[in-house]
């Protein structure tokens, strides 16, 4: 459903943003009062995100829990929330993936290429398990099914097997980003 939209098209104040963030480069509507905007960065400010999602206050597509996880733009009280889209560990970017995806798919709209909703969900667990729920516990090993657990972490767990005996069992997001002489 993404569609390109021209700069004087955008349905917010774009002066009171861009002194935020910075000039719009580019910017496309992805569901109902949801946008993604690409942004020249403020040299002087390091920390400013350049890829953003910006949600309308009255956006019908995302759940109120999901604004709840990004900043407001409080000079311009019609966007409710800003979120980055660039930083892995930030929460708010997959809680906003997942609802953006979630209305795509409840909506028949196809994907963007590459993402599938049980993934952004997986990595939404990894980021923020408040949301999205921890990490369950393995039911099954290369060892057979776990006897006994311990939860060292989300997603990091001692597992029991009957074959190995105690071993360490990690969730694919966590294992993913180990190096292969660790795994």
């Amino acid at each position: 459903m993404e569609h390109s939209v021209p700069i004087s098209d955008l349905p917010f104040n774009v002066h009171a943003f861009e002194s935020r963030y910075g000039k719009i480069r580019s910017a496309e509507k992805l569901c109902p009062g949801v946008f993604r905007i690409l942004t020249v960065p403020i040299p002087l400010d390091q920390f400013i995100c350049s890829d953003l999602f910006v949600v309308m206050a009255d956006s019908p597509a995302i759940p109120l829990t999901a604004k709840s996880y990004g900043i407001p733009l409080e000079s311009s009280p019609e966007v409710l929330v800003v979120y980055c889209n660039a930083d892995y560990f930030d929460k708010s970017r997959w809680v906003m993936t997942y609802e953006i995806d979630k209305y795509l798919v409840d909506h028949n709209f196809p994907l963007p290429d590459g993402e599938s909703l049980l993934e952004v969900r997986v990595r939404g667990m990894e980021v923020c398990p408040e949301y999205f729920g921890e990490f369950p516990i393995p039911t099954e090993t290369p060892w057979g099914a776990p006897l006994q657990h311990d939860r060292l972490a989300n997603g990091v767990f001692w597992l029991r097997t009957e074959k190995a005996g105690w071993v360490l069992a990690l969730a694919y997001p966590i294992c993913d980003s180990l190096l292969p002489e660790t795994v």
